[in-house]
């Protein structure tokens, strides 16, 4: 795979940096509200909380769903199928290309966002949302067994890609 989920690597403000619409008291606030589960927790006195590469890609799904009015526990809820279709999508091995100044890209064309999947956040009830992420074969799996009352639509393999270029923009010292 190109990038290990489960290494916790990330400082806060390395992922307040990959993720600018992010602000720090809201990224405090869902960490010491329990909302979050992206790495070192409590890492101890003196010691830096770690997020994962997986918890910068539930937490860029989590701002993303807040924006559009879901409560941040629901959000959480949906970021773990969301990372689970972005383990998916990394392991299919898609292409990266190293650029010529070093730093690393999975590409984003025209031609590409035709076979990245896509995905719904559907709102079943006031307290109830779902994520149903398309299969490999264009179904979305269960969404016309609810009555919804909206949805959200989202590029996900494509905002897994950029997620993942944003991480390795910073290693290259580039973000």
């Amino acid at each position: 795979m190109i990038l290990d989920l489960d290494e916790p690597r990330y400082t806060q403000a390395e992922v307040l940096r990959m993720l600018p619409g992010l602000k720090a008291k809201q990224l405090q606030n869902w960490s010491n509200r329990g909302v979050l589960d992206t790495g070192d927790q409590k890492p101890g006195k003196g010691l830096r909380r770690k997020y994962t590469p997986a918890g910068v890609i539930a937490l860029d799904f989590m701002q993303e769903a807040t924006l559009f009015g879901i409560p941040p526990a629901n959000a959480r809820q949906m970021a773990d199928e969301y990372v689970a279709a972005a383990d998916e999508f990394l392991g299919s091995n898609p292409e990266v290309i190293t650029k010529a100044d070093g730093c690393r890209w999975i590409p984003v064309t025209p031609e590409k966002m035709e076979s990245f999947r896509k995905g719904r956040i559907t709102r079943i009830s006031d307290s109830e949302y779902h994520l149903f992420v398309e299969r490999r074969d264009g179904v979305i799996p269960f969404e016309d067994r609810f009555s919804t009352i909206f949805h959200v639509a989202l590029e996900v393999d494509y905002r897994v890609a950029m997620a993942v270029n944003r991480m390795f923009l910073l290693e290259c010292g580039q973000i």
